[in-house]
Protein backbone atom coordinates (compact mmCIF):
# COMPACT_ATOMS: atom_id res chain seq x y z
CA UNK A 1 0.00 0.00 0.00
CA UNK A 2 2.79 2.43 1.14
CA UNK A 3 5.29 3.23 -1.76
CA UNK A 4 8.85 1.50 -0.82
CA UNK A 5 10.09 4.90 -2.49
CA UNK A 6 8.52 7.24 0.25
CA UNK A 7 11.64 8.55 2.36
CA UNK A 8 13.35 11.26 3.98
CA UNK A 9 12.10 13.66 2.00
CA UNK A 10 8.87 13.88 3.26
CA UNK A 11 8.08 17.27 5.61
CA UNK A 12 6.35 16.79 8.54
CA UNK A 13 2.80 17.91 7.36
CA UNK A 14 3.08 14.86 4.83
CA UNK A 15 4.24 12.67 7.83
CA UNK A 16 1.00 14.31 9.39
CA UNK A 17 -1.05 13.41 6.34
CA UNK A 18 -0.06 9.95 6.91
CA UNK A 19 -0.37 9.63 10.47
CA UNK A 20 -4.20 10.96 9.92
CA UNK A 21 -4.62 7.91 7.34
CA UNK A 22 -3.09 5.41 9.21
CA UNK A 23 -5.76 6.50 11.91
CA UNK A 24 -8.43 6.37 9.74
CA UNK A 25 -7.60 3.00 8.64
CA UNK A 26 -7.45 1.98 12.56
CA UNK A 27 -10.64 3.22 13.10
CA UNK A 28 -12.03 1.83 10.58
CA UNK A 29 -10.89 -1.73 11.35
CA UNK A 30 -8.01 -2.05 8.48
CA UNK A 31 -4.78 -2.91 10.71
CA UNK A 32 -3.19 -4.82 8.37
CA UNK A 33 -2.91 -1.22 6.40
CA UNK A 34 -2.75 1.14 9.37
CA UNK A 35 0.25 -1.64 10.45
CA UNK A 36 2.08 -0.74 7.16
CA UNK A 37 1.45 3.02 7.44
CA UNK A 38 2.55 3.14 10.86
CA UNK A 39 5.58 0.72 10.51
CA UNK A 40 6.90 3.07 7.81
CA UNK A 41 6.28 6.35 9.25
CA UNK A 42 8.14 5.33 12.55
CA UNK A 43 11.23 4.45 10.50
CA UNK A 44 10.90 8.14 9.50
CA UNK A 45 10.31 9.53 12.28
CA UNK A 46 11.51 7.39 15.29
CA UNK A 47 11.33 10.06 17.92
CA UNK A 48 7.59 10.24 17.68
CA UNK A 49 5.03 8.29 20.26
CA UNK A 50 1.93 8.79 18.54
CA UNK A 51 3.31 6.94 15.78
CA UNK A 52 4.57 3.74 17.65
CA UNK A 53 1.46 3.91 19.30
CA UNK A 54 -0.33 3.36 16.13
CA UNK A 55 1.90 0.81 15.42
CA UNK A 56 1.45 -1.15 18.32
CA UNK A 57 -2.08 -0.70 18.45
CA UNK A 58 -2.68 -2.17 15.05
CA UNK A 59 -0.09 -5.23 15.79
CA UNK A 60 -2.43 -5.95 19.32
CA UNK A 61 -5.68 -5.78 17.31
CA UNK A 62 -4.31 -8.16 15.03
CA UNK A 63 -3.19 -10.60 18.23
CA UNK A 64 0.08 -10.32 16.96
CA UNK A 65 1.01 -9.42 21.02
CA UNK A 66 4.70 -10.03 20.27
CA UNK A 67 5.80 -8.28 17.83
CA UNK A 68 3.09 -5.57 19.36
CA UNK A 69 5.39 -5.36 22.23
CA UNK A 70 9.08 -3.70 20.49
CA UNK A 71 6.71 -0.34 19.27
CA UNK A 72 5.20 -0.52 23.11
CA UNK A 73 8.16 -0.17 24.87
CA UNK A 74 9.52 2.44 22.07
CA UNK A 75 6.62 4.43 23.41
CA UNK A 76 8.01 3.99 27.18
CA UNK A 77 11.38 4.88 25.83
CA UNK A 78 9.63 7.88 24.83
CA UNK A 79 7.73 8.66 27.02
CA UNK A 80 8.44 6.46 30.30
CA UNK A 81 5.74 7.94 32.60
CA UNK A 82 2.94 8.09 30.67
CA UNK A 83 1.02 4.64 32.03
CA UNK A 84 -0.87 3.82 28.64
CA UNK A 85 2.51 1.79 27.18
CA UNK A 86 2.78 -0.46 30.05
CA UNK A 87 -0.57 -1.50 30.39
CA UNK A 88 -1.08 -2.34 26.59
CA UNK A 89 1.95 -4.15 27.36
CA UNK A 90 1.18 -6.30 30.14
CA UNK A 91 -2.25 -7.24 27.78
CA UNK A 92 -0.02 -8.65 25.20
CA UNK A 93 2.32 -10.17 28.01
CA UNK A 94 -0.97 -11.85 29.63
CA UNK A 95 -2.35 -13.07 25.94
CA UNK A 96 1.12 -14.53 25.14
CA UNK A 97 0.80 -16.25 29.08
CA UNK A 98 4.03 -14.19 30.44
CA UNK A 99 1.97 -13.70 33.72
CA UNK A 100 5.61 -12.57 35.01
CA UNK A 101 6.10 -9.87 32.40
CA UNK A 102 2.33 -8.82 32.61
CA UNK A 103 2.51 -8.02 36.11
CA UNK A 104 5.59 -6.29 35.98
CA UNK A 105 3.98 -3.99 33.22
CA UNK A 106 0.83 -3.70 35.20
CA UNK A 107 2.39 -2.38 38.36
CA UNK A 108 4.64 0.21 36.26
CA UNK A 109 1.00 1.47 34.90
CA UNK A 110 -0.23 1.72 37.89
CA UNK A 111 2.34 3.47 39.43
CA UNK A 112 2.91 6.14 36.42
CA UNK A 113 -1.29 6.72 36.86
CA UNK A 114 -1.19 9.86 38.56
CA UNK A 115 -4.54 10.20 37.55
CA UNK A 116 -6.24 7.19 37.94
CA UNK A 117 -7.23 6.68 34.48
CA UNK A 118 -6.37 3.33 34.19
CA UNK A 119 -7.25 2.12 37.92
CA UNK A 120 -10.79 0.34 36.21
CA UNK A 121 -8.86 -1.19 33.02
CA UNK A 122 -6.36 -2.77 36.18
CA UNK A 123 -8.72 -3.89 38.12
CA UNK A 124 -10.34 -5.67 35.22
CA UNK A 125 -6.56 -7.17 33.86
CA UNK A 126 -5.95 -8.47 37.54
CA UNK A 127 -9.80 -10.04 37.81
CA UNK A 128 -9.26 -11.48 34.26
CA UNK A 129 -6.03 -12.82 35.28
CA UNK A 130 -7.23 -14.59 38.53
CA UNK A 131 -10.42 -16.26 36.88
CA UNK A 132 -9.53 -19.86 35.11
CA UNK A 133 -9.43 -19.79 31.54
CA UNK A 134 -9.29 -16.43 31.75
Amino acid sequence: MLDESVGQELSDSELHELYTLGYTLYLSEAYDQSEAIFQKITSLKPIMRPYWQGYASSLQMQKKYQEALLPWSMCVLIEEENPMPHYYAAECFLSLGENEEAFKALTACENRDKESRFKEKISALRLAWEVPGG
